[in-house]
């Protein structure tokens, strides 16, 4: 396949995840916690992306691990 293929096969979903993770690497206090005592805000070294999903049996949720790391090409 070519890119011109790949790139016509790929969902909106894909680039909206891709620009999500970017968007969190620019801003990283957004995927912050804090720690137990509530005080101190915790910046992650990773960014596992969840993406819900309404099914008749209810919400499934498939999380893409390291996903600032991934790529659509």
């Amino acid at each position: 396949h070519n890119a011109a293929h790949a790139a016509a096969k790929r969902s909106l979903l894909a680039y909206l995840a891709a620009a999500t993770a970017r968007v969190m690497q620019r801003f990283p206090k957004f995927c912050a916690s804090l720690d137990a005592d509530g005080r101190t805000l915790l910046l992650k070294q990773y960014l596992n992306l969840g993406i819900a999903v309404e099914t008749p049996k209810g919400l499934v949720v498939a999380v893409v691990p390291d996903a600032d790391r991934l790529a659509l090409g």
